[in-house]
């Protein structure tokens, strides 16, 4: 027999039919003759339609009557404390609803005949839907009383931090957060990133400084750089019937509507298939910019409702480029300047696009046109994976192998970002290409294989092509840096074999790749970095930090006699100690 439960479960989480059934099971559990007619009826409608959840189901009408019934019988003989968790989340008409059934109850037990001394409600619940709870004795508004909570927690998420240097992180988060948890716990993951980068203090209080304030102006402002992988996690979380396991998410990543996969088994061969629950829940985290999370029971889901809000209201239809749903839709089914090849090679329509190439040289056919996302037909074929509708394309030699999309990213580029590696070697055999084109935020295409630590497809790039291996984003960070932040020894020996990497880049905040290996306490990179000759032992950060003076902050020995091979930088230390 198919076991529906969990599904059961999930449709009636967050709805007042759910919390009463979770009401009445644990009365039930304790006072069991205070719902002897719920117990008789369920028995009379088990012999009458069968098994309920598959043949019948409570109403939540029955329901409610049933708790208003027994919980006065309950409290004649014991106290009895409702604690009723998160009341927003299930939606404000219900929230509103189930606030004057228990202030009815509330009145009722005030009567002659009720005692009401023996119960007790608590509600937790945002600032809105605002509910009238005239009756509560006193309210708590957790804002005002939790800095102390929120103190201890994040001077306990950051102590390896603090234990580094005595600073005021933790106490300036504590301060900004003013008393919000979620603020607090993403301004705390956003220090440890900048930590793990080894950035420097006035960088760190920078951050929190410019942190919204407001939690959806927060999120928004953390959703800026998600891409389409992003929106698509996002709408399965926030649309799912039920919340997805990540066995399930694994798959639902990877269908499309026009999926060229025609197994399971294919989809598995697929280059994006992750068959690893960690590294999945890597992505996850990844992907949706910290705001989701995969439970203890590999269940995926928002870290807060509040992001869920967020999402269903302001943030999907920022992704979607400020779009209504409307305007998604009819964007979804007809793109403006969508011609017929654009159809032909995003469906793999080869006899099509074959009759419609011989049209070519009689000039009327748009081969490179681009759609308004800046997508040419060779775009939508190699993003499809249409294999072969991309090599008949390239054969022509006439197709722009090279176009930009409207973030500035070129094929080559989006094959290297995405982990293509059969693409990418197909466009790198045309030679029609600019390895060093950026995109909007200064990025080349051996960015991001560097930073997701993709050796297969940077070995490709430095062996296949002329690229800028010293090209800096928008951060003035080079590959050589991020590989050394990745702590990704076989990606940084790789572009220091090239001869041509610089050894001592600096980002915006003056670190450079020893400077930031020694605060990483990573001894092979650093022996890496000190082996090539040139690399600068007494560079300083912008708060005049030396890669020495990191490892002794760290108490890293091994670091530090690999530094102090060089008898300048001990007399230069020694000297800077005196002053």
């Amino acid at each position: 027999m198919e076991d529906r439960s969990y599904e059961i479960s999930s449709a009636v989480t967050g709805t007042p039919l759910g919390l009463f059934r979770s009401l009445l099971h644990q009365i039930l559990r304790q006072t069991p003759d205070a719902l002897h007619d719920l117990v008789e009826r369920f028995t009379v409608r088990r012999l009458e339609n069968g098994n309920p959840g598959e043949n019948w189901n409570w109403h939540e009408g029955e329901l409610r009557c049933f708790l208003e019934s027994c919980l006065p019988k309950v409290a004649r003989t014991r106290p009895v404390w409702l604690f009723i968790d998160a009341l927003d989340e299930c939606g404000k008409d219900n929230a509103v609803s189930l606030v004057e059934t228990f202030k009815t109850l509330l009145r009722s037990l005030a009567s002659p005949s009720g005692d009401s001394k023996q119960f007790h409600i608590c509600f937790s619940c945002r600032h809105y839907p605002i509910v009238d709870v005239d009756e509560s004795l006193f309210e708590v508004c957790t804002e005002h009383e939790n800095a102390t909570d929120i103190s201890t927690f994040v001077n306990g998420q950051l102590a390896a931090f603090r234990t580094r240097t005595s600073s005021t992180i933790p106490a300036l988060i504590t301060e900004s957060a003013s008393g919000v948890f979620m603020w607090a716990r993403l301004v705390v993951k956003k220090v440890l990133d900048l930590e793990r980068e080894g950035a420097g203090l006035k960088t760190m209080e920078a951050a929190i400084r410019s942190t919204p304030p407001d939690l959806n102006k927060l999120y928004q402002q953390l959703i800026r750089d998600m891409g389409v992988a992003s929106l698509k996690l996002v709408q399965w979380i926030c649309f799912a019937v039920r919340p997805l396991s990540i066995d399930e998410l694994r798959w639902a990543m990877l269908i499309e509507p026009d999926c060229p996969y025609q197994s399971l088994q294919a989809c598995k061969s697929a280059e994006d298939y992750v068959d690893d629950n960690a590294q999945m829940k890597r992505r996850v985290q990844t992907l949706s910019c910290g705001l989701a999370e995969v439970t203890r029971t590999h269940v995926v889901q928002f870290i807060h409702q509040s992001v869920m809000d967020f999402f269903v209201e302001i943030g999907l239809s920022t992704l979607n480029g400020g779009e209504t749903q409307s305007e998604a839709a009819i964007r979804a089914h007809f793109r403006k300047n969508t011609n017929l090849v654009h159809v032909a090679s995003r469906y793999g329509l080869l006899g099509l696009l074959t009759a419609m190439l011989q049209m070519v040289d009689e000039g009327t056919l748009h081969i490179n046109a681009k759609d308004n996302a800046g997508w040419t037909p060779l775009w939508w074929a190699a993003v499809k994976r249409q294999d072969a509708v991309v090599k008949l394309l390239l054969r022509t030699g006439i197709v722009d192998a090279d176009a930009k999309d409207e973030d500035g990213q070129t094929l080559v580029f989006w094959a290297a970002k995405n982990g293509r590696s059969a693409l990418l070697s197909m466009l790198l055999d045309t030679g029609r290409f600019d390895a060093d084109a950026k995109d909007k935020n200064g990025r080349t295409s051996l960015w991001w294989p560097v930073f997701d630590g993709n050796t297969a497809i940077v070995e490709m790039l430095l062996g296949r092509c002329t690229i800028d291996v010293n090209a800096k984003d928008s951060h003035g960070r080079t590959p050589l840096w991020y590989a050394v932040c990745d702590r990704n020894r076989g990606i940084v020996k790789l572009l220091l074999d090239t001869g041509k990497a610089e050894v001592n880049p600096e980002d915006s905040a003056c670190r450079t790749p020893l400077w930031l290996a020694a605060d990483m306490e990573l001894k092979a990179v650093v022996k890496l970095l000190l082996d090539t000759g040139v690399a600068n032992v007494d560079a300083k950060d912008e708060d005049g930090r030396t890669p020495l003076s990191c490892a002794a902050g760290r108490g890293n020995l091994d670091i530090i006699k690999l530094l102090l091979t060089d008898y300048e930088a001990v007399v230069r230390l020694l000297r800077s100690a005196k002053m």
